[in-house]
């Protein structure tokens, strides 16, 4: 009987455990629209294309202030090549930028907080940022308290309906062979 009790107490401190240590990374791909309010009180909008398995990002950013869109590929040494299209500036090239998993929980910096309804929240109150994904790990709010912004993504697919979107436009400057 008392081995039982035993085993029954390390049985639910085990399960405990492992229901807090929950750690979740989005899709391979996923694509989605965001909207939010920015620290300046403007209220933003975002298209992200996310692609692990090519190593390939695309955001666009509209707001009232400003219109850009950041195409970054990555290669196998983690850093990676961007080019930046405005209004203002055309295109041109900056980066080197570092590759995001895109995961989180208590192994990527961001713990789990725990599940309401379909909802998976995570959130770290020393660097200020929160995140409510669904059951596949989308996004579904991202909260940064200390820079003032929060969004609400909406429209999320686990795939990218097109790989056009990851086209630089032609008229964009090549990546300078020396980088």
């Amino acid at each position: 009987m008392y081995k039982s009790v035993i085993y029954v107490a390390f049985a639910l401190c085990f399960m405990l455990s492992v229901s807090y240590a929950y750690d979740c990374c989005v899709p391979p791909q996923w694509q989605g629209q965001a909207a939010g309010v920015i620290g300046d009180g403007h209220v933003q909008y975002k298209n992200v294309y996310y692609d692990s398995i090519g190593k390939r990002v695309r955001i666009d950013i509209i707001s009232e202030s400003f219109n850009q869109t950041s195409y970054t590929f990555f290669q196998g040494n983690g850093t990676g090549k961007e080019w930046v299209v405005d209004s203002v500036q055309g295109c041109y090239i900056t980066g080197p930028d570092y590759w995001n998993d895109q995961c989180f929980g208590e192994s990527y910096g961001l713990p789990y907080i725990g599940k309401q309804g379909n909802l998976q929240h995570f959130g770290n109150s020393q660097n200020g940022i929160s995140v409510s994904t669904d059951e596949n790990c989308l996004p579904v709010l991202f909260n940064y308290v200390y820079s003032y912004m929060q969004f609400t993504y909406y429209n999320t697919l686990n795939y990218i309906v097109s790989d056009s979107v990851f086209d630089i436009p032609s008229d964009c400057p090549s990546w300078p062979s020396n980088n």
